[in-house]
């Protein structure tokens, strides 16, 4: 007698197959799925980094800079970040946004009319590219450094868990599949294996986006007049462009650190040498090689002796300004004959 169907045995056969084919089907669907996110979150990084070009050259700036924390999420109760594309990544979790605070503006300032962005040579910040689990930043035989890094933006990925942050101005890129890494505890406290997306901006490509005109420190004016034995000797040299320093009392006026490297004994014609400070008032007098004054420009003074004993005079001068950029210039002032 023929017997239709499937066993009991078969039956159990066919299932277990099922389950296998579902699994299977499972896991590679949950593989696209991620990696899906991952490309899609990649995508939306680049929109956020174009939304940052736009306000890193635009009146935004000083306010996103001056209410800004060193490392924030881009949800952050700010009107320029939420601004951004995509404050959240594929995955429905925040971005996390570390900015530089050497861009930064402070409260005196806000009123200058130049960037920070335009005419910082550096900034804190620096990105390790781990290779290894330990991330030295010192080993730089095995970890890579990148300078001057501007921005850093991160996204948990899959475990929706951002592992990623700045610690004494280093900002750690670990390997994919790293194990128990969070150097993030604030959104979760769960050491896990590393899986966070990264992209970050450095100062010159920063600078590029945001469309900067060169404005380099210079010094204006530096065609220096004729010294006449026994005649008077006035005239005034002015810093310009860089990242002047602020007065605290006058706002708006720049001044720039000015350093006499050598006199090259133009004092002992009794012409003189001094800084002026911006709110007009205050004043220091640069009377040997290395002394220093801040103010908004340089004066030469006083009635030259009756006798110079030079035909010209060599007078270096070093300018520096409130970002550590700086300049040296050589001053050539003659004698009238």
């Amino acid at each position: 007698m023929n017997r239709k169907g499937f066993s009991l045995v078969e039956m159990a056969v066919v299932l277990i197959i099922f389950g296998l084919v579902l699994a299977s089907a499972s896991s590679i669907l949950t593989l696209f799925v991620n990696k899906g996110g991952a490309e899609r979150t990649r995508k939306m990084m680049e929109s956020n980094k174009s939304a940052l070009f736009s306000i890193a050259g635009s009146e935004q700036y000083p306010y996103l800079m001056e209410t800004a924390t060193d490392s924030m999420t881009a949800s952050d109760q700010n009107a320029e970040l939420k601004d951004l594309s995509y404050p959240q990544d594929a995955y429905g979790r925040d971005f996390l946004l570390i900015l530089d605070s050497a861009l930064g503006y402070t409260d005196a300032k806000d009123q200058l009319d130049y960037s920070p962005i335009c005419v910082s040579a550096t900034t804190n910040n620096k990105v390790v590219i781990c290779g290894d689990s330990t991330c030295d930043e010192t080993d730089t035989a095995t970890n890579t450094i990148v300078d001057n890094a501007a921005f850093v933006l991160i996204s948990g990925s899959v475990n929706k868990n951002i592992q990623t942050n700045v610690a004494s101005n280093f900002i750690k890129i670990y390997q994919q599949g790293t194990d128990a890494v969070d150097d993030y505890a604030t959104d979760m406290d769960r050491a896990e294996k590393y899986d966070d997306i990264v992209d970050w901006v450095t100062l010159p490509e920063l600078r590029s986006k945001a469309g900067c005109d060169p404005n380099r420190l210079d010094l204006l004016d530096s065609s220096m007049p004729v010294i006449q034995a026994g005649e008077p000797y006035n005239f005034d040299i002015y810093p310009t462009g860089g990242i002047p320093y602020v007065d605290g009392t006058v706002a708006t006026e720049e001044e720039y650190l000015i350093e006499l490297d050598e006199d090259d004994d133009i004092l002992l014609t009794n012409v003189l040498i001094k800084v002026i400070d911006g709110d007009g008032v205050g004043e220091t007098d640069l009377l040997a090689d290395a002394d220093s004054g801040t103010g908004t420009h340089l004066q030469f003074y006083g009635n030259a002796s009756s006798t110079v004993a030079k035909s010209s005079y060599r007078v270096i001068i070093k300018v520096t300004d409130d970002a550590g950029n700086n300049i040296t210039r050589t001053l050539y002032i003659k004698r009238q004959d």
